[in-house]
């Protein structure tokens, strides 16, 4: 899905079309895909060695930031992607989006050489936290998370920006009939996500046998397969197979994200088992294109529903069973997707209000 690509293309234009008095140098691997010109953007392109390494982009972001940021002028400096200086001369705006590091969830069952690099990259982010001028979370959960984790970081210092969103971003001419054929007659039931250990996958399936006594004509669709990892993949057709529901899940490959509303559309219910997030994106385009949620319940996934989804307690599945098949019944699911619009409906999420929030940000800055 590609949410630090999708931030990227999106609030970088919504940036500099609000944003006609600053200037904005922007430092990007070389192998990232962003041609958007601007006369007030200047891209810097990095070695892809250096942004993808944790040892070097360390290096870079500690030793070498600091002093580009004074050879260049520079007002301000923003991370975006959680990682940036730690000792700074500048004001410095600090993202942090990625809730792996603070999720007790995760943190919790990761082991030997994971959990190893874990540890030091969290002790980098703290101190990249506490000696930032300010960080910016896409959600209050977000947040939250963080201030559990460290509860001695300055709790004035956060702000919450929501993730934009626009639809003009998914095509709308595109279908797959196969799968339409394939599918049809069935419920169907979508889980937008990518495999991974902290997305509730092998919990969700259980869940899904146990649905599976009480209904049994519809399936479950994932969009990845053994293409995004063959070893993920292998391990959960395993677990289905042994609930004897191998039938009942398609794996269905990689979607291009400008296409998965075909996918949105086409499913009678949106699943999301994700156990560690910091904002949700697939819950967000479920409430922008009406879809009934049954949700895991966290508090980002309350935060960003509200009542306008079913919530289920992921270690309790035949409890979730009974939760998902309230939405086997067409006029139970009918109410749940006006309850999605509405909802969505309720705040503007275009990147152009993204874009006026975070100039609050740089403006309450420079008035310092």
């Amino acid at each position: 899905m590609g949410g630090a690509i999708r931030h990227l293309h999106n609030f970088i234009p919504a940036l500099l079309k609000n944003d006609k008095t600053n200037q904005y140098i922007l430092i990007l691997r070389n192998d990232v895909k962003f041609d958007y010109e601007d006369e007030s953007l200047q891209i810097v392109r990095i070695p892809k060695s250096v942004g993808a390494n944790f040892f070097l982009r360390s290096l870079f972001d500690i030793l070498y930031l600091p002093f580009f940021a004074i050879k260049v002028k520079a007002d301000i400096v923003i991370s975006l992607l959680n990682f940036g200086p730690v000792f700074c001369t500048k004001p410095h705006i600090n993202f942090q989006r990625n809730s792996l590091y603070f999720c007790n969830y995760y943190l919790v069952n990761i082991t030997g050489l994971e959990k190893l690099f874990t540890k030091l990259r969290s002790a980098l982010l703290y101190y990249t936290m506490k000696y930032a001028t300010i960080i910016v979370t896409p959600s209050d959960s977000m947040a939250e998370l963080i201030k559990i984790r460290y509860p001695t970081l300055n709790k004035n210092q956060y702000h919450t920006i929501y993730h934009g969103f626009d639809e003009d971003n998914y095509e709308t001419g595109f279908a797959d009939n196969n799968f339409f054929q394939k599918s049809e007659g069935r419920l169907k039931i979508f889980y937008p996500s990518h495999p991974a250990f902290h997305k509730g996958i092998d919990l969700l399936i259980e869940l899904i046998s146990h649905f599976n006594r009480l209904y049994q004509d519809f399936i479950l669709i994932f969009p990845f397969d053994e293409k995004d990892s063959k070893e993920e993949i292998e391990k959960y057709r395993s677990f289905a197979a042994k609930f004897n529901i191998a039938d009942k899940i398609d794996f269905i490959g990689r979607i291009k994200q400008e296409r998965i509303k075909f996918y949105f559309d086409l499913a009678d219910v949106i699943i999301f088992s994700s156990m560690c997030e910091s904002f949700g994106f697939p819950i967000l385009e479920s409430l922008a294109f009406g879809k009934p949620i049954v949700s895991v319940d966290t508090n980002i996934s309350r935060e960003l529903c509200g009542d306008a989804a079913l919530y289920y307690d992921p270690f309790k599945p035949a409890d979730g069973a009974k939760v998902l098949n309230r939405m086997t019944d067409p006029e139970f699911r009918k109410e749940y997707s006006i309850k999605s619009i509405e909802r969505f409906e309720a705040r503007d999420w275009s990147w152009h209000h993204y874009v006026k929030e975070f100039i609050k940000i740089t403006e309450s800055i420079s008035n310092r």
